[in-house]
């Protein structure tokens, strides 16, 4: 992540009590944990812009929507994310 601290971010990342490296899933995740238990002073530093070209191929769950909507995230409008209604499971044995 060779852009995630800047000289900006540093400046920010210098105050902070909790610093997260990563905006993916897993860095979204805690911080929304971190959150829930009462911190509040928490910076999230991620090299890449959103949204991106294809977010987690295109399709998230309904429970992933409402973690990233507590967190103050619109990834069905912003990523052009589509929420999974149904799937299936192909398996072929040989």
């Amino acid at each position: 992540m060779e852009n995630a601290l800047n000289t900006t971010n540093k400046e920010k990342a210098q105050s902070r009590e909790i610093i997260i490296v990563g905006a993916g899933p897993a860095g979204l995740a805690t911080a929304l944990e971190l959150k829930r238990l009462g911190k509040t002073d928490i910076l999230v530093l991620e090299s890449q812009v959103f949204p991106r070209d294809k977010c987690c191929a295109g399709y998230v769950t309904s429970k992933t929507v409402k973690a990233y909507k507590e967190f103050g995230l619109d990834v069905m409008g912003e990523c052009d994310y589509h929420l999974i209604d149904d799937f299936n499971i192909l398996y072929d044995h040989q």
